[in-house]
């Protein structure tokens, strides 16, 4: 929706912007860009951690023992989740570092910018850093859930395997 102003221009009414300010590029903040591509990253991030719980579940799944009772298949994650699972990990721990690399970048840039100039602007970058940083910490609070609950399944299946062998000796 469009309305004349007293100048007999044209106003958009949503945002109060003239058509000749509205077609120069608006100058993007460093910050905004930075938090922009760190939210990208974040992004991949938990869609890291989510399939490593995915290949971790479905080594979970798999029998301790194969038919004949004698071979133990499901320890260790089973051949290629192994693989897949210890590859994940390494991404997801690169990509946690990098991350607080870049949360550190933006949180250095928020702080340079002066606030007795623009005020709103140093309060908006400060908040976005702190809202990225809690996000990257529920990422890693999760990834340290399914870490540890993959390591309590793998204690547990080691000892049902050592109870088995231990009574299949005696």
């Amino acid at each position: 929706m469009r309305l004349l102003s007293d100048e007999e221009d044209e106003v958009d009414a949503e945002s109060g912007a003239s058509p000749a300010s509205s077609s120069k590029s608006a100058v993007v903040p460093p910050y905004a860009r930075r938090a922009e591509s760190l939210s990208f990253e974040l992004d991949r991030l938990e869609e890291s951690v989510e399939r490593l719980e995915a290949v971790l579940n479905r080594s979970a799944e798999r029998p301790l023992f194969d038919d004949d009772g004698d071979d133990e298949v499901g320890l260790g994650g089973g051949g290629g989740d192994a693989g897949r699972s210890a590859a994940l990990t390494r991404e997801v721990q690169g990509g946690v570092r990098a991350a607080h690399k870049a949360l550190g970048a933006l949180r250095e840039e928020a702080h340079r910018i002066p606030p007795d100039r623009a005020p709103l602007e140093s309060r908006l970058a400060l908040n976005m850093a702190r809202a990225l940083a809690d996000r990257l910490k529920r990422i890693m609070e999760k990834f340290g859930k399914v870490q540890s609950q993959h390591l309590k399944r793998e204690f547990s299946d080691q000892h049902q395997v050592t109870l088995a062998l231990q009574s299949r000796y005696i």
